[in-house]
């Protein structure tokens, strides 16, 4: 019996980089609230990737932490910068809300325990040639973003195993790379590396207890700011962009009941987060559950995610709120919200 031989694996050709136009334009000529005196770039980008990145559904930032990401985006790559903050707090989507405003070209990695360093930069594609079949190495999204130009978001940095921490070190200092296969590959000077994650890489959360320790050497790399959940008027105006139709009252009720849910799961009391991506849910859910109580659709939407013996946990803190009205029809709700205020 023979053995089947492998194939060969020969270098990736050159690749003709894709090109970048950038204009200066005043920030808040695309984002009203920003700063007067802040200026940005936007980007013209031809060939792969030209397509804009698409802009998350109903987004609007919170601009304290939007601000300071706009200029760090705005000026020179030194530091790359390290999102962090709670699940659902929208960390992606302000950088994908960015980049879709300016038209920057986008990458993602993906922050996994099965990510391998050594399939971050090139992967192997099996190509046809003369009735036989070739094994050619080729340039992952990832360095093409860092030699064409762009933003590179490491999504869930505080996921990757060692490894790939120390695949990450020469990308995020920017400078030239060389990929075993590609060969050199010199950073663009409009190229921006962004990182998020639930924390800062110190590894042991209590709540995020699949986050690794990221090293020092890493780390150290980047600059750091976090994104909270936000604050109430802001997630008001985000829930109402959601559901227009729905009645203020309730959207105000719904989010004091999310304050008191993320007291408890910071103090340890419940062991599910509660972001504003749980209020939009439990608003969907009141919509295909409109006969139902509060009660339901709570139940639908979040407590039923719990533990048994969290469940009841978290409909107390939801009678805390509402007292015996989340047993009500909603009509019946709403119209005892607008008498109680």
């Amino acid at each position: 019996m023979t053995t089947a031989q492998p194939l060969p694996v020969t270098p990736s050709v050159a690749v003709q980089p894709a090109k970048i136009g950038v204009a200066p334009v005043t920030a808040n000529t695309i984002f009203p609230k920003a700063p007067q005196d802040l200026k940005v770039l936007t980007y013209k980008a031809t060939g792969e990737f030209a397509e804009k990145v698409p802009a998350p559904l109903n987004y609007i930032p919170n601009m304290d932490v939007f601000e300071v990401v706009l200029s760090w985006f705005s000026n020179r790559a030194v530091q790359p910068l390290w999102l962090h903050g709670p699940t659902g707090s929208g960390k992606s989507e302000l950088l994908l809300f960015m980049a879709n405003k300016l038209g920057v070209p986008v990458s993602i990695i993906s922050g996994s325990l099965d990510t391998r360093g050594e399939t971050l930069f090139v992967r192997t594609e099996s190509r046809g040639e003369n009735g036989g079949t070739t094994l050619v190495q080729v340039p992952t999204d990832i360095i093409k973003r860092y030699r064409d130009g762009g933003l590179i978001i490491i999504d869930e940095i505080d996921k990757f195993d060692s490894p790939v921490q120390s695949a990450l070190h020469p990308l995020c200092d920017y400078k030239e790379l060389y990929v075993e296969g590609i060969g050199l590959v010199k950073p663009h000077k409009f190229t921006k590396i962004a990182a998020t994650a639930n924390t800062v890489g110190e590894g042991g959360s209590m709540h995020y207890t699949n986050s690794m320790v990221v090293d020092a050497a890493l780390r150290s790399r980047f600059c750091f700011i976090e994104l909270p959940y936000p604050p109430a008027q802001l997630e008001f105006d985000i829930v109402s962009s959601h559901y227009p139709a729905l009645d203020g009252e309730l959207i105000k009720s719904l989010i004091k009941v999310g304050d008191h849910v993320r007291k408890a799961f910071d103090g340890g009391a419940l062991t599910m987060p509660f972001s504003t991506r749980t209020i939009v849910s439990w608003c969907h859910s009141m919509k295909i559950m409109r006969s139902k109580p509060l009660r339901s659709s709570f139940q639908f939407s979040y407590a039923s995610s719990l533990p048994s013996d969290e469940r009841l946990a978290a409909e107390d803190l939801l009678h805390a709120e509402l007292d015996d009205d989340i047993d009500l029809p909603l009509p019946e709700l709403i119209k005892a919200l607008h008498q109680s205020n």
